[in-house]
């Protein structure tokens, strides 16, 4: 036949350009947190405080003893994450946090790690940055803490007894994400510090979530044995976003991821939070968690988008365009195969 038949060729131009939009589309969807839960907490010691205008903060009611244990008048700790700076979007982020920080009413100020996205050179910067608080400070070490292979800072670690509260605080030594690894000697002290003093109401803060991954105490000897040590609860850094969950794992404690002071791909970020601890009576204390807006100076409102993080612009659009663009090519395919 002069004229032959040929199988058409699927020669659909805009298929390289959906695949890169939908993975990126994908991965807005997953940068989402989960809502906070709203109404009346189920666990016991677990409050939500309210306003005329929402609810804008959450507070635990923990027995303890303040006859073995000093009182001062209410203690308010400033906590950020993940200022990354030295990151080549970054923009003054814990510059601009501190200022903010500095018209609040705040005692100390924690950051929970990736103090710099990268070495040591900007470590400088970091430690000028959070010497303009009107207080002191310290900060535990994250994953990009260790990028090039060393520890920027003293990989540090403490507890502190705060209003009858133990506030212990643990250092990433690894550079590996999702996987919070602490040394030897760390691991050994986190032990010997939480059976000391096994019934005190218990804060643990770290840079990485020892449930999305693992920190080594928790894998080796603590996964089981959590109940005994009366851990409340557990704040973490590095998701770049809010997200709070209850008794997350089925273990006794509840988990708070703190969003970032870093500001990444368009988005605005600058949020950090307030915690503060104070006593109620002689046998009962209160950690109250406030959050905020530092970019723009304002308290969050839990029920509105407090524990949420606003999806970045950029990729916002990226996920519009992308189901546009699915639905164009699937009427061009359909509009082909009739033909």
């Amino acid at each position: 036949m002069l004229f032959a038949k040929q199988e058409k060729k699927d020669h659909n131009p805009y298929k390289g350009i959906l695949i890169l939009i939908i993975i990126l589309s994908i991965f807005t969807v997953l940068s989402l947190p989960l809502s906070a839960p709203k109404g009346q907490a189920s666990s016991p010691y677990l409050e939500y405080g309210e306003s005329g205008e929402g609810i804008y903060e959450i507070s635990y009611e923990v027995d303890t003893d303040f006859t073995a244990h000093a009182y001062e008048e209410e203690t308010s700790w400033w906590v950020g994450a993940d200022p990354h700076i030295n990151h080549f979007n970054y923009n003054d982020g814990l510059r601009v946090c501190v200022e903010d920080v500095n018209t609040l009413e705040t005692d100390y100020a924690i950051v929970l790690g990736d103090l710099v996205h990268d070495g040591k050179d900007a470590v400088t910067d970091f430690n000028q940055d959070m010497d303009a608080l009107n207080h002191d400070w310290t900060y535990i070490l994250g994953n990009h803490d260790h990028a090039r292979g060393e520890a920027i800072k003293e990989v540090n670690y403490f507890s502190e007894v705060v209003n009858g509260v133990r506030i212990i605080a643990l250092s990433d030594e690894s550079p590996e994400s999702n996987v919070c690894k602490i040394g030897e000697e760390q691991d050994k002290w986190l032990k010997e510090t939480l059976e000391e003093n096994p019934d005190i109401p218990t804060v643990i803060m770290t840079h990485q979530c020892p449930i999305q991954g693992s920190v080594t105490s928790f894998d080796d000897w603590m996964r089981d044995n959590t109940e005994e040590y009366n851990i409340v609860l557990w704040i973490t850094g590095h998701a770049h976003r809010w997200d709070f969950d209850e008794d997350v794992g089925e273990y006794d404690f509840d988990r708070l991821k703190v969003n970032s002071i870093f500001s990444y791909l368009g988005s605005s970020n600058l949020e950090g939070m307030l915690m503060s601890i104070d006593k109620i009576d002689r046998e009962t204390a209160e950690v109250k968690l406030e959050f905020r807006d530092h970019g723009e100076r304002e308290w969050i409102p839990i029920e509105e988008r407090g524990l949420q993080l606003q999806t970045p612009e950029f990729l916002t659009l990226i996920a519009i365009i992308g189901v546009l663009l699915t639905i164009l090519i699937i009427l061009c395919d359909s509009k082909n195969h009739k033909k």
